[in-house]
């Protein structure tokens, strides 16, 4: 894919984000054109312009920002979607895959497929992992070595995140004057997806309605699970009962 005669990146937004938009337009009318004033509220920072990058990619949405056929059959499609993002994935990704048997590839076979793209350091890192994700959402059969590198290092991630030193709370009188809500600062670092649906929560008025309200639960829920997957309780372990 191009962009303007130049080589478009492939994707380096979340993938999670990346369907989390889709639901969205599944359960509003898509408008003629996905500009700033139709997502900038609910997309912050750089992951706005990272998600209409994307859909450029993969042929969803045309130069002029203007969503085209296979977005609405995406979005308002939910049972087809996989299908269809497995063969915009194959088609979009072609020259980078070209010649790779993707059941036994390496991961460093994969990587310099990425290199065509002209993408190093930490956008090839997401770039490699938005494939990934994808490919295995849409049931696509992937090398274990790929597979089994991107397991280990998700591990190492939360190990580090583990071993990281833990932030003493300060005590009332250790505050500082004029900011009795210090203390309610979160400890830990929100994933963004989650962060965009708590600056959505923020931005709901009170008297949302209860169709509304249960679309951010479920979304909520999803990222959690996605983010934050339970481990099963072992044999003889004690159950957290949350009031």
């Amino acid at each position: 894919m191009a962009q303007n005669g130049r080589s478009a990146k492939p994707p380096y937004v979340s993938f999670r984000t990346f369907l989390n938009f889709l639901e969205w337009l599944h359960e509003i009318v898509i408008p003629d054109r996905l500009d700033r004033s139709f997502w900038g509220e609910r997309l912050s920072g750089a992951t706005g312009p990272q998600l209409m990058s994307t859909l450029r990619f993969l042929g969803l949405i045309d130069d002029s920002n203007r969503p085209q056929p296979k977005l609405q059959e995406m979005a308002k499609k939910p049972d087809e979607r996989k299908a269809i993002i497995r063969d915009q994935l194959l088609k979009c990704y072609a020259g980078a895959v070209q010649g790779l048997d993707l059941e036994k590839a390496t991961p460093g076979q994969l990587e310099e497929g990425f290199r065509t793209y002209s993408i190093s350091g930490e956008t090839l890192r997401k770039a490699l992992a938005f494939f990934i994700h994808a490919t295995e959402y849409c049931d696509v059969a992937l090398s274990p070595h790929i597979t089994k590198k991107t397991r280990t290092a998700k591990r190492t991630n939360e190990a580090k995140k583990r071993t990281r030193p833990t932030r003493r709370r300060l005590t009332e009188e250790e505050l500082p004057p004029d900011k009795p809500t210090q203390h309610m600062r979160l400890e830990y670092d929100l994933h963004p997806s989650l962060r965009v649906l708590l600056a959505d929560l923020l931005q709901i008025s009170s008297n949302w309605t209860e169709e509304q309200q249960e679309r951010w639960l479920k979304l909520w829920g999803e990222n959690v699970k996605y983010f934050h997957p339970a481990k099963p309780a072992k044999e003889g372990q004690l159950e957290l009962k949350l009031p």
